[in-house]
């Protein structure tokens, strides 16, 4: 898709990658921004932190990471395979400016968003405590979600669920912190893949990097107008 420049398959590849492409668009006087969506489970990888301390020793403040922390992998909870906490706390040792969000609140989405965009002379990162499914009862439960699967009868019962009213629809829910993954306000320090992606386009108009695929605005209203949208 436009503005997706990698989609990352072997973990650990993606944040080296957008380091890359943030550290070349310097010299060309290239105003864009790159992004780079990775999860927890790639803070296994010893070449994700290679590419942090590179990013931060350049002061790539042109580059956003965004760490999708839903506590699973493949092999089962990230916490039992490797424990990467305090990730917060370990994003801003590597040099980087740090928040950590409700990665199901897209109002908290976007105010940290802003606070990065806004901030110069160093990396962002933004972690979002994520949960699998969010929304739909019967999916958000299941065991083994990381490779999930949904049987042709269980489909309308999550649409239902979805379509149904509820505290998460109306922006006002916040789930308790999983107490294993501390959360701060956004405003002090701060979706879901197994895979790293990144992204470079010309000044103003910016993609976001996911594996799901979507557009970053370029400026803070657009931001808003796409949060508005999602409502």
């Amino acid at each position: 898709p436009p503005g997706i420049e990698l989609r990352g398959g072997s973990l650990g590849h993606g944040l080296a990658v957008a380091t890359g492409m943030a550290l070349r668009l310097r010299p060309r006087g290239n105003g864009a921004r790159v992004y780079n969506l990775l999860s927890d489970g790639e803070l296994d990888e010893g070449s994700t932190w290679e590419a942090a301390m590179q990013a931060a020793h350049h002061g790539l403040d042109n580059l956003t990471a965004i760490v999708d922390v839903n506590a699973l992998q493949a092999d089962g909870p990230t916490e039992g395979v490797l424990r990467t906490e305090p990730v917060l706390d370990k994003w801003q040792a590597f040099g980087w400016k740090a928040l950590r969000v409700d990665g199901n609140d897209v109002e908290a989405l976007v105010d940290a968003f802003d606070e990065l965009r806004a901030h110069t002379g160093a990396p962002g990162v933004l972690i979002c405590d994520t949960r699998i499914g969010r929304g739909v009862p019967l999916l958000e439960t299941r065991e083994k979600a990381h490779f999930m699967r949904v049987a042709e009868h269980e489909w309308q019962i999550a649409r239902d669920q979805l379509a149904a009213p509820g505290p998460l629809r109306a922006g006002h829910h916040r789930p308790a912190p999983h107490p294993s993954r501390p959360r701060s306000p956004p405003w002090s320090a701060a979706a879901s893949s197994s895979c790293a992606t990144s992204a470079a386009t010309a000044p103003r108009s910016p993609a976001t990097t996911s594996s799901a695929t979507c557009t970053a605005p370029s400026t803070a209203a657009g931001w808003r107008c796409a949060r508005d949208g999602w409502r």
